[in-house]
């Protein structure tokens, strides 16, 4: 594996607890870091309801089972739930295929996470 950009975890004030609990406190960055960090943010979210769905709804108790059951390498699958590389597109598709509604639900947001938008709405119609 190649060395990443950035590591996930290292956004989080306590990264042992990255995808482990609901909510978590993140660090400060400067500008520069801004993009990563939220990247942070939803991977640690998508990891967390990953842990739900595969206790709750599936009944498997560890990211080995869960590796085997979804075809998924055992040592990527640990590092992307814990934040140790980054989540890729494929790693998303992978859990949506493997859990599929009940990911889109449990996904969606019950609370707003997302940082007031920068860019301007257009007013009237294009």
């Amino acid at each position: 594996m190649t060395n990443p950009r950035y590591i996930p975890r290292s956004f989080c004030k306590d990264p042992d607890a990255f995808g482990l609990v609901e909510q978590v406190e993140w660090h400060s960055v400067p500008a520069t870091s801004e993009v990563e960090r939220e990247a942070a943010v939803l991977q640690h979210r998508v990891a967390h309801k990953v842990r739900r769905l595969m206790r709750t709804q599936h009944g498997i108790e560890k990211v080995s089972a869960l590796a085997s059951a979804i075809g998924a390498p055992y040592d990527r699958l640990q590092k992307v739930l814990s934040g140790r590389v980054v989540m890729r597109l494929e790693d998303i598709a992978r859990f949506r295929l493997a859990f599929g509604t009940d990911f889109d639900v449990a996904m969606m947001r019950t609370t707003s996470t997302t940082p007031p938008a920068r860019l301007p709405r257009r007013v009237g119609r294009p």
